[in-house]
């Protein structure tokens, strides 16, 4: 048991009644106060993570305050909208640069049954919407870290006070970024650019380094040619 508010976005919320930003009351505002209150860890775990200006801002403000600012978003392996992706990839640079950490689901390469006649598609998929603050304030509901979710969709969700809930959630969040289930994303010290990345992971023991992003060809070039628009 836990102390908890139920979150809601209001109807006028959506774009069809000509309102053109969300209420006060928003779950979007409510997240951006939760993190602000932050002393000294957020976790953000979003299958869709393409944080606002303003969310950049939050964060990297968090980061200067010396909070520990995690992500756990979809791979472009794993994710099922390669065109969230192209947008989430073209931040990374600057999250990492000032301290964020990037962690994306690495697939599962175990054949499906009903999948095997579809291409290219991980059984593995991030799916859980959570954001945890010092291991003791937790968000979960429906809602992305993405502008659907701000500007389009109604969402919901459970604003919980639980340092016992919050440390559990912490834990599991330890768990999935482990090298063996996530890649680390961070910033290259071996290439010119300021902008390229690499991946870290970790098969059988053995650290491994992609110097491209590990999907296949086919996804990396859906994904330049949609980063494009």
């Amino acid at each position: 048991p836990a102390p908890a508010t139920a979150l809601y976005d209001p109807p006028a919320k959506t774009p069809a009644s000509g309102v053109a930003a969300a209420a006060p009351s928003s779950i979007s505002s409510r997240l951006r106060a939760l993190i602000e209150k932050a002393e000294h860890e957020i976790l953000l775990i979003s299958p869709y993570f393409i944080p606002s200006p303003d969310g950049i801002g939050v964060l990297q403000a968090a980061t200067r305050r010396g909070v520990r600012v995690r992500t756990l978003t979809n791979s472009l392996a794993t994710t099922d909208v390669p065109v969230v992706h192209a947008g989430y990839a073209r931040l990374r640079p600057e999250l990492l640069a000032f301290g964020a950490e990037l962690y994306e689901m690495r697939p599962d390469e175990l054949p499906h049954p009903r999948r095997h006649w579809v291409p290219d598609i991980s059984n593995a998929r991030l799916h859980t919407k959570a954001i945890v603050v010092d291991r003791r304030h937790l968000m979960v509901g429906s809602m992305n870290l993405d502008p659907r979710s701000r500007h389009v969709n109604t969402e919901v969700a459970a604003l919980i006070d639980s340092p016992l809930l919050g440390t559990s959630l912490g834990a599991l969040f330890d768990e999935a970024v482990q090298p063996a289930r996530a890649y680390r994303v961070m910033l290259s010290a071996g290439k010119a650019a300021s902008n390229a990345l690499v991946w870290t992971a970790e098969d059988a023991g053995t650290v491994v380094r992609h110097e491209n992003e590990p999907a296949s060809l086919s996804r990396r070039l859906l994904s330049e040619l949609l980063h494009l628009f």
